[in-house]
């Protein structure tokens, strides 16, 4: 694997590969610059586009982006550029302000309660959104749509949350207890498959707020690619066929088993990433020879991909909203990564090129 590869829940959790520790990897590129965005001139005769109708300091918006930034935790907070001895504090911090909101109290238990996504406090915090959007002229009319993308998104990122547990007894088993293995590798094809709440947030008709919901979909689609990361290669595709099939509509591979205690056919994982990465625009050069520079670009290409449509939406996004900001500095650090493994194969093929041995002529 690429540095990407075998980074990529550092990159994409706190995006730096120095928190992560572990093997050696390309040095760190330096940030993308904030580009401004910029919409479109009117064509003639044409109406100019409006503009985003979301209103970042009115209240029950501001309460739905800071639960998002509760429950993305460590993404949120490197986008935010939090200092990383401070960042469980701060993340600590925006799930208490989003209890004092909905309660007036911060404690314990409903904190712990929020985090873990709960029936009564998801359903708490969408009725205060929607009271809050009921008691502002400029909110009032998204009142009820506030409700129902609250309860949407807190779906999607429960699924997400429920998937990264299972990888994560997974890869517990690989390094501590791999007796555990075949028993934790069968218990977590489920969730690891399970995405639905993924495409239902897609496929949300969330009128003026779909550019909110589509980018809060698209980074939890990257949190699922992110939490592939250190599995056996069969649950690897289980882990991402859903939502690559979301976001890509890109189809999982036809002998994919079912029995999670099987080994994928050889070749099938590399030819699924591949095959993805040329739906995400990104198809992997002819120029990479070794299956680790493959599978390097492939994944790499996949992450660039979601961060194209990430840097997408934002465009319909308020440009002076959090969400604004915190998806482009994301979309960003993507793209920049991209380029640092192509940039990485580039050079290990170039030197294992000229480090070949000359062919000896014929006789």
């Amino acid at each position: 694997m690429g540095p990407i590869a075998r980074s990529v829940r550092c990159v994409i959790a706190t995006f730096a590969l120095a928190a992560c520790g572990g093997e050696p990897a390309t040095p760190k590129p330096a940030e993308a610059p904030k580009p401004t965005v910029t919409p479109p001139a009117a064509k003639a005769g044409e109406a100019a586009a409006p503009a985003a109708p979301a209103v970042p300091d009115a209240p029950a918006h501001k309460l739905f982006v800071d639960a998002n930034a509760c429950w993305f935790g460590g993404i949120w907070s490197d986008a935010e550029r939090d200092v990383p001895e401070a960042r469980r504090g701060v993340v600590e911090a925006r799930c208490r302000s989003v209890l004092q909101a909905v309660y007036g109290n911060d404690d314990k238990t409903r904190l712990e309660q929020l985090r873990g996504f709960e029936g009564s406090v998801v359903a708490d915090l969408a009725a205060k959104v929607e009271t809050l959007a009921a008691n502002d002229p400029k909110e009032a009319a998204h009142k009820e749509m506030f409700s129902k993308l609250v309860i949407a998104v807190a779906a999607a990122q429960r699924e997400a949350m429920e998937a990264r547990r299972a990888a994560d007894r997974v890869k517990r088993d690989l390094d501590h207890e791999p007796e555990k293995l075949t028993k934790d590798e069968s218990e977590a094809v489920a969730p690891l498959l399970a995405t639905k709440d993924l495409a239902a947030l897609l496929a949300l008709d969330a009128g003026d707020l779909g550019a909110d919901a589509r980018a809060i979909a698209f980074i939890v689609a990257m949190d699922h690619v992110a939490l592939s990361r250190g599995l056996p290669k069969h649950l690897k595709v289980y882990a991402l066929s859903g939502s690559m099939k979301s976001i890509f509509d890109a189809a999982p591979p036809a002998d994919l088993p079912t029995d999670a205690t099987k080994p994928l056919k050889k070749g099938t994982y590399l030819a699924y990433v591949t095959d993805v990465a040329k739906l995400a625009g990104h198809p992997v050069p002819d120029t990479a020879k070794t299956i680790r520079h493959k599978e390097g670009l492939a994944w790499a290409g996949i992450l660039e991909g979601i961060g194209q449509k990430i840097k997408g939406n934002a465009e319909k996004l308020a440009p002076e909203s959090e969400l604004y900001a915190v998806s482009l500095r994301i979309a960003n650090r993507l793209a920049a990564w991209y380029d640092a493994e192509k940039n990485a194969v580039t050079a290990a093929e170039s030197k294992d090129t000229k480090g070949a041995p000359a062919s000896k002529p014929k006789k």
